[in-house]
């Protein structure tokens, strides 16, 4: 006896569990249509993300190779005015020195003495484990005009004797002479 109520116990336990799993259920299920939510398809969202995203990447990529294509026909020029297998003209080394290269120093007008006053300013830059200096000089006697000039390969010594002054030459127009001015590029 006290088995079969046990076991009537049991069953009307799991009929009721049953019932109230039911009835949640349902009440989940009508609730959401209630509130007007829509169906929402995660897969389709995540392929369109993917799509996207690759997208993204294909541009990213046809970017990059122009960029190189432009890098690569820059490094060309500027070995060939380096080494003096071509000339280009002075104007293409320095573009391509102004454009590739990592500007590092400059030395501007008011920092030099009035001695120096045919140079404006004068720029170190790097590109590829070589330096060259930018100098910009007064082409006139009133400082109105000026040009750019290109110096290859400075030496890291000439450079840093030209910028401290300790080499025991007081002005930066000396010291230009000194140290940067026989390194002119090999160009047009």
């Amino acid at each position: 006896m006290l088995k079969s109520t046990l076991l009537s116990l049991f069953i009307l336990f799991s009929l009721s569990i049953n019932a109230q799993t039911r009835r949640t259920q349902t009440y989940n299920n009508s609730s959401l249509l209630r509130a007007g939510s829509p169906s929402f398809d995660y897969n389709a969202m995540s392929r369109q993300k993917d799509r996207e995203l690759q997208m993204m990447i294909e541009q990213n990529n046809r970017e990059q190779e122009y960029l190189n294509q432009l890098y690569n026909q820059q490094a060309q020029q500027l070995k060939r005015t380096v080494d003096g297998m071509g000339k280009p003209s002075c104007q293409e080394a320095l573009n391509a020195v102004k454009g590739r290269g990592n500007y590092e120093k400059v030395v501007i007008k008011s920092e030099m003495s009035s001695t120096d006053d045919w140079l404006k300013k004068v720029k170190l830059y790097s590109l590829e484990g070589r330096l060259f200096v930018v100098a910009e000089m007064f082409t006139d006697d009133y400082h109105i005009n000026s040009k750019e000039y290109l110096y290859c390969d400075i030496p890291a010594q000439n450079w840093n004797a030209f910028y401290t002054g300790s080499a025991g030459r007081r002005t930066y127009g000396e010291r230009f002479h000194d140290f940067i001015i026989d390194y002119k590029c090999n160009c047009q």
